[in-house]
């Protein structure tokens, strides 16, 4: 009995070094392939261009698109324009994130991975993790440009904003910087579950447009759904949404976006190890 639980405990012991050990090794592989990932290069560039310029144009065709002014938008209203720019940001790293995790299926070099890292979800939370990291690093950079891009256009129009330093300024900023890792990290998890790189853009495409579908049922049920959905949830964190707005949620979106992510790892993760390659 005493050999038993020397046994037990030795086992216990090796096994957690063990997991660490094939954790580390998955993010070393996964960075190893992010790396070599043709696309990345391309990708980065359009995502940064796309933020400045994106946001520049969108500034500029204010009296096309509003019909008014730029003199006449609010302050909130040139801050909103002036982070239209990450929308494009965020495509991008959406596009990146599902072919990174779809490619390696649809060419056969998942069983290779899979035979390095026998426990998927290791792999999986692996994957994730590589490409949350510099989804990050590039969300706070495109999102800098984007406001600097616009920001420079509306002062060329005659339409001042805000110093960059005034509080609301630097919500809208950061509050938007959280928008492409959440949807970078939601992306890789739906094509983790369907395996189909074209169905997991459209599935995250389908959310991201629920605040706008929403828009045609009644005003409570409208108010509802708006309250656990992930995009209303940013718009509150950012300042985009005020109290008094349909989709203002806030302090509760960080809590919608948590248990966003949650439910689509866990559901990936179920998947995952389910599947057949």
């Amino acid at each position: 009995m005493s050999d038993t639980a020397t046994v037990t405990k030795s086992d216990t012991v090796h096994a957690a070094p063990s997991m660490t050990g094939d954790f580390s090794r998955v993010l070393s592989g996964e960075w190893a392939k992010l790396m070599s990932f043709r696309r990345l290069r391309l990708g980065i560039l359009l995502a940064l261009v796309g933020a400045v310029v994106g946001s520049a144009a969108f500034a500029a065709t204010v009296p096309l698109t509003r019909a008014v002014d730029a003199t006449e938008l609010t302050n909130l209203e040139r801050l909103q324009v002036s982070m239209l720019g990450a929308d494009i940001t965020n495509i991008v790293v959406i596009i990146i994130a599902i072919l990174f995790v779809s490619g390696e299926r649809s060419s056969g070099m998942i069983q290779t991975s899979l035979s390095l890292s026998p426990r998927r979800v290791t792999y999986m939370l692996g994957k994730i993790f590589v490409l949350l990291v510099p989804a990050v690093v590039l969300s706070v950079i495109a999102c800098w440009l984007a406001h600097l891009g616009g920001r420079v256009v509306f002062t060329m129009l005659g339409a001042e904003m805000d110093p960059i330093t005034d509080l609301q300024v630097q919500q809208m900023i950061w509050g938007t910087v959280l928008m492409i890792p959440f949807y970078a990290v939601f992306a890789a998890a739906l094509a983790f579950f369907f395996g189909s790189g074209l169905v997991s853009f459209l599935g995250v495409f389908l959310v991201m447009s629920l605040p706008t579908l929403s828009s045609v049922l009644p005003d409570a049920a409208e108010r509802a759904v708006q309250w656990v959905l992930p995009a209303p949830g940013m718009h509150s964190l950012s300042g985009a949404a005020q109290p008094g707005d349909v989709e203002y949620t806030s302090p509760l979106g960080v809590l919608v976006l948590v248990v966003w992510l949650v439910v689509a790892l866990s559901l990936a993760a179920a998947r995952f190890r389910r599947s057949d390659f």
